[in-house]
C-alpha cells in the first residue's frame, strides 16, 4: 500500500503512473561517458523515455547499484532515452568514475502498452464504498499515453473542493478488450491552505 497523498485544499493534483508489466528487462551497459549527467550505452535498450531504471554492476563506490533483486522502488533512477543505444541519468554525476567493468547492467520492468485504453478515477469517503464522490474519466483529468506507456490523472482545484478532507481514490482501466484492471488506488488527505 502506498503512502497517502497530501495536498491542500486550492490546488491541482496531479499523479503520472508508469504503468509495468511484472518481469524484468536487463540490458548490458557496453560503455559510459565519465561526465555529467550520467550517459550509458545501452545497445538496443528499448525503454521509453523517462523510464525509471536500476543499475547493477556498477563500482561500488560510486554506490548506485541497486541492492534488491528485484530492484524496490528507492532503487530506481528516471533515465531519459536519448537515442535507442543511449540513455541519460541527470541526477547522477560520473565525473572521477573509474572506467566501466564487466557486468553493468540497466534494469527495468517491461513498459504495458496503453493504446485504446480508457479509464476512470472514482474516489470514495472511505474502502470498498460504492458511493462516488466523484469521478473523472477523459482529457484532461485522466490520459493514457502510449508513447511514454504513462497514465496521468488530475483533478482541478475546483474538483478537489467537492472532496472531503479525507478520501479514497480507485484508477480503473479499460483495455480495448473491454477487460478492467484496476492499476491505482489510495488515500488522499487535504489540508486548508
Amino acid at each position: 500500500m502506498s503512502c497517502p497523498i497530501q495536498v491542500q485544499y486550492g490546488t491541482t493534483v496531479r499523479r503520472v503512473l508508469y504503468w509495468q508489466a511484472a518481469n524484468l528487462i536487463y540490458v548490458p551497459v557496453t560503455a559510459i561517458a565519465t561526465r555529467a549527467p550520467l550517459q550509458l550505452t545501452v545497445t538496443d535498450h528499448g525503454m521509453p523515455d523517462r523510464w525509471p531504471v536500476a543499475l547493477a554492476g556498477f563500482p561500488k563506490s560510486a554506490n548506485i547499484n541497486a541492492n534488491h533483486s528485484p530492484p524496490e522502488a528507492e532503487e530506481m533512477w528516471m533515465a531519459k532515452a536519448v537515442d535507442d543505444d543511449t540513455i541519460e541519468i541527470n541526477l547522477l554525476n560520473a565525473n572521477g568514475w573509474n572506467a566501466l567493468q564487466d557486468g553493468a547492467t540497466i534494469i527495468y520492468r517491461e513498459p504495458v502498452s496503453v493504446d485504446g485504453y480508457v479509464g476512470v478515477v472514482e474516489f470514495t469517503s472511505h474502502e470498498g464504498s460504492d458511493d462516488i464522490l466523484l469521478s473523472v474519466s477523459s482529457e484532461p483529468g485522466l490520459v493514457f499515453d502510449d508513447a511514454y506507456k504513462t497514465v496521468t490523472w488530475s483533478i482541478t482545484p475546483e474538483q478537489l473542493a467537492e472532496l472531503p478532507a479525507s478520501c479514497r481514490f480507485r484508477l480503473l482501466a479499460t483495455s480495448p478488450d473491454d477487460y478492467v484492471t484496476q492499476i491505482d488506488s489510495g488515500e488522499i488527505n487535504i489540508s486548508e491552505a
